[in-house]
């Protein structure tokens, strides 16, 4: 076997990944407590994190979007859902009212269909969608940081200051 071939880079120079929405990223990306955290989210844009912050409440509601997004033609009701979705109906009545309030679906009698209320929040889904396929675990971190986020809010909303 021939020797493999030397490397012309130093060992010591950052690793340069892939690039996302027009920016690229070469640091390594941490994630954890404290230092480094904001790494996670480099490549995306804050109207992103929001989005996904403020309208998606767990994993399983982000897959419940994406596949009535994949079946954007059908109504569902909450029966169905709960049927094709193996979920309990508290779950799917919960994740649908919330992507109502956000504009991502609309209820039509007793049925929900997939039709964001404007072009940029169909945007937003596209580039969620996109983001999840290329980096599952950023969003889901994203996902699961939001209730702390929203919990530490609150926290600081007690906090004695001092004068």
């Amino acid at each position: 076997m021939a020797p493999a071939p030397a490397s012309t880079k130093s060992e010591h120079e950052p690793r340069r990944r892939g690039t996302t929405f027009g920016t690229s990223l070469t640091a390594p990306m941490r994630v954890g407590c404290g230092y480094g955290r904001h790494l996670l989210y480099d490549r995306m844009d804050t109207g992103l994190i929001e989005f996904v912050r403020t309208c998606i409440r767990s994993v399983w509601a982000l897959e419940l979007l994406f596949f009535v997004r994949s079946q954007a033609d059908q109504s569902w009701s909450i029966e169905r859902l709960v049927r094709e979705q193996r979920s309990s109906e508290r779950a799917v009545r919960d994740a649908l009212e919330a992507f109502v309030r956000a504009g991502l679906v609309q209820q039509v009698d007793d049925a929900f269909v997939y039709r964001p209320a404007t072009p940029e929040i169909e945007n937003l889904v596209t580039r969620l969608a996109d983001t999840y396929a290329e980096r599952p675990t950023a969003v889901i971190r994203m996902i699961v940081a939001a209730p702390e986020d929203r919990l530490q809010a609150f926290l600081d909303a007690f906090r004695l200051k001092r004068d």
